[in-house]
């Protein structure tokens, strides 16, 4: 099997907010990149061993008084990934008095994020009306990653 690896860079809010455009609570956003270089056969050796070497490729960094990413490449990776996607971490929808109460009824609590996936303009919307209450980071996390699978005719 032929892959490429992508995976998610995430910025962590500095506590929950309201994302007022989507009446949603929100604790973080993040990056995917997918990376240009092809791996085959996919055994847990050589996933983890590929995922740590691109992981530590590229360095993403959020300034948010700017509100700015920067990237960092190790001179090997330099042109060689690409943004392919948007997430944000939806903590709960913001509910009624009545959905909040049949809730705590019946013992649903929300207890972590979910990761949605979204378009760039809602991304830069959400870093440009809230950035400031994200943290500043200089390298942030990768906390998921995805196996892009290829034929032998796409390579």
């Amino acid at each position: 099997m032929y892959y490429q690896l992508e995976f998610d860079k995430s910025l962590n809010a500095s506590d929950v907010f309201l994302y007022k455009e989507k009446n949603e609570l929100l604790s973080g956003v993040s990056i995917w990149l997918k990376f240009d270089p092809v791996f085959y056969g996919l055994n847990d050796k050589d996933l983890d061993r590929n995922l740590e070497s691109l992981c530590k490729s590229v360095r993403v960094s959020y300034d948010n008084q700017k509100k700015s990413f920067s990237f960092e490449n190790h001179e090997s990776i330099k042109g060689k990934y690409q943004i392919i996607g948007y997430s944000k971490d939806v903590v709960e929808k913001v509910e009624s008095e009545l959905t909040k109460e049949l809730n705590e009824l019946v013992g649903f609590k929300a207890t972590m994020s979910e990761p949605v996936m979204i378009e760039a303009d809602e991304f830069n919307s959400i870093i440009e009306n809230y950035g400031n209450l994200f943290e500043n980071d200089t390298s942030l996390q990768s906390c998921a990653y995805g196996i892009h699978e290829l034929s032998a005719e796409n390579i």
